[in-house]
């Protein structure tokens, strides 16, 4: 399964955490509103928030994709 919507990572039971996990690992604490993180991480230089990811593949007990596309069950059944 490379990479279809079969894989256990094509979606995230908690994708929001997921998403503040992440912040958190590139001192972005702003979670209130999104647009604002949003916002905060793309001021996080690249080479960073691309270690944070390397960082988040090295532990075997997380997700190999912890943000992915989601499933919504209408066009592709879960």
């Amino acid at each position: 399964m490379a990479g279809n919507a079969s894989c256990r990572w094509s979606t995230h039971n908690n994708l929001v955490e997921a998403c503040r996990k992440f912040s958190e690992a590139n001192d972005v604490h702003e979670f209130i509103h999104s647009d604002k993180m949003l916002d905060k991480l793309r001021e996080v230089p690249a080479s960073k928030f691309a270690m944070s990811l390397m960082d988040t593949l090295s532990d075997s007990k997380a997700d190999l994709c912890p943000v992915a596309p989601r499933i919504d069950g209408d066009f592709i059944p879960k």
